[in-house]
């Protein structure tokens, strides 16, 4: 197993969600790590640890503003997706981690195929606090819509099937 920590951060480099987990596979274009259920996440940021209750793939693209977690349940079965809207990833085969920067944003995709934008509150408020310089303004509202409106997809990553699918789907990555 190639263990990974994964890190999600505020700009300024403040750390916001981290957990590990393995290192699936990375291309040019993705990073695929692997959480099992149980495995402990911390949330910085709320200062409060957790136990994943489902198993998760993450997806996070190099080289767009987002990544999704799709969970699973026991019997491989898609339970929901969690997008975040954040810097292209960066893995460092030196430390192990993985990790991107969390601008805000959030899309939840259920079973159904239903989208959820969440945090746009939070979103203008860092905005408002002069964190983002409009670029990152652009490329943040730019990918919650293209999130949004991939709610009904069924290409990858955006796979709202079951784990076998999404990891047959991430065989045939290059």
């Amino acid at each position: 197993m190639n263990e990974v920590l994964v890190n999600a951060q505020k700009i300024g480099g403040i750390n916001h969600l981290s957990w590990r987990g393995e290192l699936l596979k990375q291309t040019n274009q993705w990073i695929i790590v692997h959480g099992k259920p149980d495995n402990e996440a911390h949330h910085h940021t709320r200062d409060l640890k957790f136990k994943f209750t489902h198993e998760i793939i993450g997806i996070i693209s190099r080289n767009e503003y987002y990544n999704l977690f799709a969970a699973y349940d026991s019997s491989g079965i898609f339970h929901h997706s969690y997008c975040n809207v954040a810097t292209p990833g960066v893995y460092d085969q030196q430390t192990s981690e993985v990790s991107w920067i969390d601008l805000e944003l959030d899309v939840v995709f259920d079973k159904d195929g239903n989208a959820t934008l969440l945090d746009e509150d939070e979103f203008r408020e860092a905005v408002n606090k002069g964190g983002y310089t409009p670029d990152m303004i652009r490329q943040t509202t730019n990918a919650a819509d293209y999130l949004m409106n991939r709610a009904h997809s069924v290409g990858f990553p955006f796979i709202q099937s079951n784990r076998d699918d999404m990891l047959a789907a991430i065989d045939e990555l290059v």
